[in-house]
């Protein structure tokens, strides 16, 4: 008998070991390294929960079918790479595995095989005064007219997994996403 409790324990210790994600506290989940500090992140994380997702997704699959494709693949415009000289910046098409919602909270982003949720992310590379010419600026007149980059966010919602990890739920993003490098007069 002292046995079976002991083969007990020890297999039910081995798997709240190996299956500690799912019942993790929410709020002691952290960005990636790579997104430290970040309000979203491209990065999929170690601990990301795709078995849960996919379950969560069987279950609720009439609720990404009734969405038309350019809505469960949602990709931000592509914008004219001549008419950002002023403003350098980088852009990137990527899922997105982590945001920090409005209330402060880090929720993971529902991707899968069968509902992508794909976002144009674009960032200012020196947002602030421009301070020398550039191929359609000269330098003299910035003298006059004070140009600044300015990095340009955009309200998103997700669908992410739910605190409780049994359900799904869509969340703004805290302070929305990065989504061009705007040359504005100050």
């Amino acid at each position: 008998m002292s046995r079976l409790i002991f083969t007990f324990v020890g297999t039910f210790a081995i798997f709240q070991s190996t299956s500690h994600y799912v019942a993790a506290d929410p709020s002691k989940v952290e960005m990636p390294e790579q997104c430290a500090g970040m309000n979203f992140c491209v990065h999929k994380h170690e601990d990301y929960p795709d078995e849960a997702i996919e379950n969560l997704l069987k279950d609720s699959k009439k609720m990404y079918e009734e969405y038309p494709e350019d809505f469960v693949l949602r990709i931000g415009p592509e914008q004219d790479q001549m008419a950002e000289d002023e403003c350098a910046s980088t852009s990137h098409v990527d899922p997105i595995y982590e945001i920090v919602d409005i209330h402060g909270n880090i929720r993971f982003v529902v991707q899968s095989e069968r509902f992508k949720q794909i976002i144009r992310i674009e960032q200012c590379e020196q947002p602030g005064r421009l301070m020398s010419g550039t191929r359609n600026i000269n330098g003299e007149l910035l003298d006059i007219v004070h140009l600044e980059c300015k990095q340009c966010t955009m309200n998103y919602k997700f669908t992410v997994l739910g605190l409780d990890r049994k359900s799904l739920e869509a969340v703004d993003v805290q302070g929305g996403l990065p989504v061009c490098c705007s040359c504005r007069t100050q």
